[in-house]
């Protein structure tokens, strides 16, 4: 999976050919991949805006529907409208490899990103995303999404739920209450004509590890909100909390792992049932210390998520792959 850069309008894309040769030993040799120039070009309409994007490749005979193969380009200022009874076009751009041995590719089309009724009061989708293929060819594609979802039995709301707003000219002012980001997944069977919603990772959940790993259960920690800006809205509401840059990825073996940097900050202390400024940050902060930690989940399937744990340290965009019974992390550190 690789990130690629859009100017323009026009992205320059590059086929990727792959062969292997014979076995050796009963050793399947590594793929040998062929970069052939000039393999096209994918547009996106001046209105839409080009960011940064992903791309990876179904390779051929894992899929009816791209026998030959398939590459798929994103990008992040198109976004997909979750709602039910909705279909978004444009998201994901692809084409097929062309014939084996010559330059010539397929014409570029879009996916199409299907909505679900099981995405209610969850209205807007961010720019980090990632997209991955499984080794059957299956393709995940998964973003962060802000939710205001009231996901708690019995109406039993937690400290920061009704006072948590995102303040932004991206959303309704002030939108909220109980906004937090997590991870949304979409997953196409089809060699990427379309995508279905799957799973939210929603950093308010309670969170519980493996019984034999000793870690602790995170009871809703990673949605914990952030201080309001000198600027926003003032008074007892705090902003946004969650994830920022969450990571999903697919490793050799077909494991799905995700990484969730909780960027929030704990309960404030109260004296007399006021709260107490934090010594150490602005003098607009009445929240806690940080939360400062990554959540790992991992999956089969897209669909069901199971906790492994969280790492010290809010990850940006990290990675991480299984190596036996453990999970090795590349973790962007802030």
């Amino acid at each position: 999976m690789n990130r690629v850069g859009m100017v323009g309008g026009v992205l320059t894309l590059a086929m990727l050919a792959f062969a292997t040769g014979a076995e050796a030993d009963g050793v399947a040799p590594a793929p040998v991949v062929e970069v052939a120039p000039d393999f096209g070009v994918v547009h996106w309409t001046a209105s839409d805006s080009l960011g940064e994007g992903q791309s990876t490749v179904v390779a051929p005979g894992l899929k009816k529907q791209c026998p030959i193969g398939r590459l798929f380009i994103t990008n992040d200022f198109v976004r997909p409208t979750v709602a039910a009874n909705t279909a978004t076009v444009g998201p994901v751009a692809y084409r097929d490899l062309g014939a084996a041995g010559t330059n010539a590719p397929g014409a570029t089309k879009y996916s199409t990103i299907n909505g679900s009724a099981k995405v209610a009061e969850l209205d807007f989708i961010g720019q980090d995303h990632n997209l991955a293929v499984m080794p059957n060819g299956d393709l995940i594609y998964s973003l962060a999404m802000m939710t205001k979802k009231n996901i708690f039995p019995g109406g039993v709301k937690p400290w920061w739920f009704d006072k948590t707003f995102r303040i932004d000219s991206s959303v309704p002012q002030p939108w909220g209450p109980g906004v937090r980001v997590g991870i949304v997944t979409f997953k196409s069977t089809d060699c990427g004509e379309t995508f279905q919603y799957v799973s939210i990772i929603d950093p308010a959940a309670t969170f519980t590890p493996p019984a034999t790993s000793g870690l602790p259960t995170l009871n809703g920690d990673c949605a914990f909100p952030q201080p309001l800006s000198p600027t926003a809205l003032k008074g007892d509401n705090y902003d946004m909390g969650g994830s920022d840059g969450p990571w999903v990825g697919v490793d050799r073996k077909g494991q799905i792992l995700s990484i969730m940097g909780c960027y929030g900050r704990n309960e404030p202390a109260l004296v007399i049932g006021i709260p107490v400024k934090t010594k150490d940050e602005p003098a607009e902060d009445y929240l806690g210390s940080r939360v400062n930690l990554s959540v790992v989940h991992s999956s089969t399937d897209g669909v069901n998520w199971t906790y492994m744990g969280a790492l010290t340290g809010t990850s940006w965009e990290g990675a991480a792959v299984v190596t036996g019974d453990k999970v090795a992390i590349l973790q962007w550190s802030g």
